[in-house]
């Protein structure tokens, strides 16, 4: 599974390469998680949802998942994989703790 390190997303949006240009930014945490604390930009379907939702990410661009601490995230990834999805997946690290933290 490939992973990408905030520090590596945050240099890509301080570049000027917002969420939703070249790369989709999902967030499947729960709607309460994400009305405490978002990553702006993210496309946001939980993860119970994430599957039957699948055609709102576009697999000519790569998806970069994350949630609170990179669980979810890992879950959703390989749940997408079973179902098909032919996208690139990419698991953010530490998730939005992570990103957070570096703030």
């Amino acid at each position: 599974m490939k992973e990408m390190t905030t520090a590596e997303l945050r240099a890509r949006v301080q570049a000027g390469e917002a969420p939703g240009s070249s790369y989709t930014l999902l967030d499947v945490r729960e709607p309460d998680e994400v009305a405490a604390t978002a990553i702006d930009g993210s496309l946001r379907i939980p993860l119970s949802q994430v599957v039957e939702r699948m055609g709102e990410l576009d697999p000519g661009v790569p998806t970069i998942v994350h949630c609170a601490g990179g669980t979810r995230s890992k879950r959703a990834i390989a749940a997408l994989q079973e179902a098909g999805f032919q996208g690139e997946l990419v698991n953010l690290a530490g998730g939005v703790r992570a990103w957070n933290q570096e703030a």
